[in-house]
């Protein structure tokens, strides 16, 4: 068959062919979820319950709480080195601040923002001595911000600046992935074997995981507990800045903004001093960067793209399946998620009004799996979070519209129900209902 006239035989979708065996690294009762594993490949962190930050050995299997909390919304990033986690995490006045805790549970966690507006989206660059975030501090709008956790970089004039970004620059396009072991692939050894060619690269004894990576610590404490001092807003556009992405050398910042110089809403990119600000495209969910910093990763309308982050250009990926879909597994699956989610983050303990939550939800499933339609769902769910009798509790199922559905307008006519239709009590004047040829009975 030609490719042309069945997009599905491009050879370029040759990761369609392949099938994967998924097992679970956890098997707990507990809710496990939002997985982040460390850059060097040994550990795992992930959020456990309403906000525990735990972390996974991936060796021995060993779990500990990095830090115990109530915040769902908590995020999480690792530092390069695998020796810092950055948590974005509310205190009980709901104030967001940036937190760097070191990842082996020994010593305490600094504050690296330290105001009363929000802080969020850590990002680290890649040699761990740039940290970007997105803050509210500034006329309650996201702005991009920054800080050197070096502080010898604080100290830089601007010539050696450059010259450290470039060096950065030339680093960071030597990074790869950290090599699969056989053990892993499915081999007998437990390391991959290289050729010469292979053990030449990147050179100069740089890992093969991150040609960038440190040699010694990024940073210390001390430059730690003075970094909410040396802040640097990045950017000054009106509207917020949201889905920030540092680039790996650190060097520049790409966003996306709700309004703009160029054309408004869309995915911009500004250097780390606020300069050379440019528009990439139009509005886009940014994911993620590659190793080198080339080329973005951003979906769309349900589409992914890659774009380079030089902008213009780019490559659109066909993502289409034909799925059956049962109602009945479907429907059961959003009532579980729903049941999960109020049980598990309600703000008082549903025994505490009296309630068995898992009996309460075992009896509304039997209802969940006879519900044909989203609306039926949504009645269902909205009956069971009922049973709590607590403020601002809803479920909304989105429903697609039906190709049949047509606008309806209003009669101008008050009306009551009664037994075998409605009895009309008033007919409003100039109301379709008065002017109708066919009078209202």
């Amino acid at each position: 068959p030609d490719p042309a006239l069945d997009p599905a035989l491009d050879p370029a979708r040759w990761a369609d062919a392949l099938t994967f065996e998924i097992a679970p690294l956890l098997d707990a009762a507990t809710e496990d979820r939002m997985p982040r594993p460390s850059p060097d490949g040994r550990s795992l962190a992930f959020r456990r319950g309403r906000g525990d930050v735990c972390i996974l050995d991936l060796e021995s299997g060993e779990v500990r709480t990095l830090r115990p909390g109530w915040d769902a919304w908590v995020e999480y990033v690792w530092s390069p080195d695998s020796d810092w986690l950055a948590l974005a995490v509310s205190d009980r006045d709901f104030n967001r601040d940036i937190h760097l805790f070191p990842a082996d549970g020994e010593g305490t966690p600094v504050n690296v923002t330290r105001h009363p507006d929000t802080d969020a989206q850590p990002r680290f660059s890649a040699d761990g001595k740039v940290l970007a975030f997105v803050s509210d501090r500034t006329g309650d709008e996201g702005d991009a911000w920054m800080v050197f956790l070096d502080r010898e970089l604080d100290r830089m004039n601007e010539r050696d600046l450059e010259a450290y970004f470039e060096a950065q620059r030339k680093a960071v396009k030597k990074r790869k992935p950290l090599p699969v072991s056989k053990a892993a692939a499915g081999g007998d050894d437990e390391s991959t074997e290289t050729s010469d060619e292979d053990s030449e690269k990147p050179g100069d004894g740089e890992s093969a995981a991150d040609a960038s990576a440190p040699a010694e610590p990024a940073f210390t404490r001390e430059d730690l507990e003075d970094a909410h001092r040396r802040l640097r807003r990045v950017t000054r556009i009106d509207g917020d800045e949201r889905d920030l992405l540092l680039m790996p050398a650190g060097d520049r910042l790409v966003f996306t903004a709700s309004g703009g110089p160029e054309e408004g809403r869309g995915v911009y990119a500004i250097d780390w001093d606020g300069g050379d600000l440019k528009r990439l495209g139009g509005s886009a969910d940014l994911r993620g960067v590659s190793l080198d910093g080339g080329t973005l990763v951003t979906v769309s309308g349900g589409r992914a793209r890659t774009m380079p982050v030089s902008g213009g250009g780019g490559e659109a990926f066909a993502i289409d399946e034909r799925l059956e879909v049962d109602r009945v597994d479907r429907n059961l699956a959003l009532f579980d998620e729903a049941a999960r989610i109020l049980g598990e983050g309600f703000y008082l303990d549903p025994a505490e009004k009296g309630l068995d939550w898992t009996a309460l939800t075992a009896r509304y499933r039997e209802l969940a799996a006879a519900s044909r339609t989203p609306d039926e769902l949504e009645w269902v769910v909205n009956r069971l979070f009922g049973e709590l009798n607590g403020s601002h509790l809803g479920m909304r199922a989105n429903s697609s519209s039906s190709p049949l559905r047509e606008s309806q307008g209003r009669l101008g006519a008050i009306v009551e129900p009664v037994e075998g239709g409605f009895r009309v009590i008033e007919i409003l004047p100039g109301g379709p209902a008065e002017r109708s040829p066919t009078p209202l009975a």
